[in-house]
């Protein structure tokens, strides 16, 4: 895959995006990594998308629930949002573990270290192999300084209903 001066050029600006499991360079702006991985899942058509959508909306009725339950125990007792607060942080973390465990490669560029940091499981990072060595290649030509990548493997708590 040949990316465009132009997509570089907006990637080294960010320094972060993602790499789909079909190869294709997502940029982001810097720390919404999760609100672009939302964003696309929830609007796509495919097998992947479909998935999430529905494991997306009964965690968020469960995160109302939870936060029913807060308003309660806040009018009872006065107190208790931090079991929302904990339930909303594990939602967060899943949604990036879904992107893992369907494919998705996190990417962020150290640009005074020279580094791109590829990471996602073993899984996305055997499929994106390639695509994250010739990413690499293109942002040392575009900066005219050897690129050195580093990939982070890493291991996702799943779901059944992510099949």
């Amino acid at each position: 895959m040949i990316y465009a001066e132009s997509e570089l050029k907006e990637l080294l600006k960010t320094n972060t995006g993602w790499i789909s499991p079909d190869g294709n360079l997502i940029i982001c702006e810097t720390y919404l990594h999760k609100k672009v991985i939302i964003k696309l899942l929830k609007g796509s058509d495919t097998p992947i998308g479909q998935i999430f959508i529905k494991w997306y909306q009964e965690r968020l009725e469960c995160l109302s629930d939870v936060k029913e339950s807060c308003i309660e125990e806040v009018e009872e007792y006065g107190g208790g949002w931090h079991n929302y607060e904990m339930a909303e942080e594990r939602l967060e973390n899943d949604i990036i573990g879904f992107a893992y465990y369907k494919g998705f490669v996190r990417l962020s560029i150290d640009p005074s270290d020279k580094l791109l940091f590829a990471e996602g499981t073993e899984k996305g990072l055997e499929i994106n192999r390639s695509v994250v060595k010739e990413l690499t290649d293109s942002i040392g030509c575009a900066l005219g300084k050897k690129f050195s990548l580093k990939i982070e493997k890493i291991n996702v708590r799943t779901c059944e209903c992510w099949e």
